[in-house]
């Protein structure tokens, strides 16, 4: 399935072993849905009365529960007359269990090698950035805990059309497992407000600015972490040097997704590198930069950039691409999940 000298894929048998796995887990937990309810985290929350009323109000308001709602009033005669149109195969999918999923979910999905192969992208940038090292089991100080790793998949769609434009396997420390005090301290981290982008948007519209959207490529483990952590081999693949996840573990080096602390630490580590482009930080929202006729508005790793000429756009885009990794994503069309519209007679939707 894939051939990489330096990484090895499980093959069909083993991956497959992880849907037992989730299905188990699964299993386990709806033996407790009476009085518990376990987080993405693994937190177990006390279901009291006003909670559960609470959790309804919220399902009945969810659109994506009342897409599950909706079809689940489909038939097994309407389901297999849909078999053969592809797209509305995966509108059932989606509608039932949605774009997001863990792993053992994403094997059971009629796609599900498009996910590997996302996992093979996400392990290989890991790898060829040196994210992390692998250390013996035996070198992790005693009284530090080795978290679990945790794979988090996503279709991403067009906006409109609905159309799958990308396949995400993102590799998570499991930040569950962390404890106050011991391998995490502060954890706030600021996004941009709407009203910013707003006014941005609006301001690059009257004033006939170019605009750019910029993405900072697997943002969080462009900083360092801020502490040693240790984090266990992630499932579905052998890597190498290692002799699997009884006698090896991974030292972080890098910022990953899931710890607590990794939004902090990334808004840290942006944060400094902005200023040492000489961009000032405004006093009303601490994601909004500017810098002369150039301004940055930023929500975690997406950014709107606009400026007064192309020559100032390119000079930042340059300049930026100089401290982090980067990809131009051209003009502002879509942003945060809301789809930007150029009309006619300079005005905008």
């Amino acid at each position: 399935m894939h051939d990489h000298s330096d990484l090895e894929i499980q093959d069909d048998e083993e991956i497959n072993n992880l849907n037992d796995i989730g299905n188990n887990q699964s299993t386990h937990q709806r033996s407790n849905l009476e009085d518990k309810y376990r987080t993405r985290s693994g937190r177990r929350v006390i279901r009291t009365q006003r909670w559960l009323e609470s959790r309804e109000q919220s399902r009945t308001y969810s659109g994506r529960n009342r897409n599950r709602t909706a079809m689940s009033s489909i038939t097994k005669e309407q389901c297999k007359e849909l078999k053969d149109d592809s797209s509305s195969e995966h509108l059932i999918m989606s509608a039932i269990i949605g774009d997001v999923m863990y792993l053992h979910q994403a094997m059971q999905q009629p796609d599900k090698e498009e996910f590997v192969k996302a996992m093979v992208r996400e392990i290989e940038t890991h790898e060829r950035r040196k994210h992390w090292k692998i250390v013996p089991m035996k070198e992790v100080p005693k009284n530090d805990k080795v978290l679990d790793s945790v794979w988090a998949m996503r279709r991403k769609r067009k906006i409109g059309t609905g159309e799958i434009s990308k396949y995400k396997a993102r590799l998570n420390a499991h930040g569950g497992q962390q404890e106050m005090g011991i391998n995490y301290w502060e954890t706030y981290a600021p996004v941009v407000m709407w009203t910013t982008i707003r006014l941005i948007i609006t301001m690059a519209t009257i004033q006939g600015w170019p605009s750019r959207q910029l993405n900072f490529v697997l943002a969080y483990p462009q900083a360092e972490v801020d502490i040693d952590i240790y984090m266990k081999l992630p499932k579905g693949f052998k890597i190498p040097n290692s002799q699997g996840k009884e006698k090896h573990c991974l030292k972080l080096l890098k910022n990953i997704y899931g710890l607590k602390q990794a939004g902090r630490v990334w808004n840290t580590h942006l944060h400094k590198g902005l200023i040492k482009l000489k961009y000032s930080q405004s006093k009303r929202d601490p994601c909004l930069y500017y810098r002369m006729d150039t301004l940055l508005a930023i929500y975690i790793n997406d950014c709107i950039l606009i400026a007064k000429t192309n020559k100032l756009i390119k000079d930042a885009i340059r300049e930026i691409s100089e401290n982090f990794e980067i990809t131009d994503e051209g003009e502002v069309d879509e942003y945060l999940g809301v789809k930007v519209e150029r009309l006619k007679d300079n005005r905008i939707k």
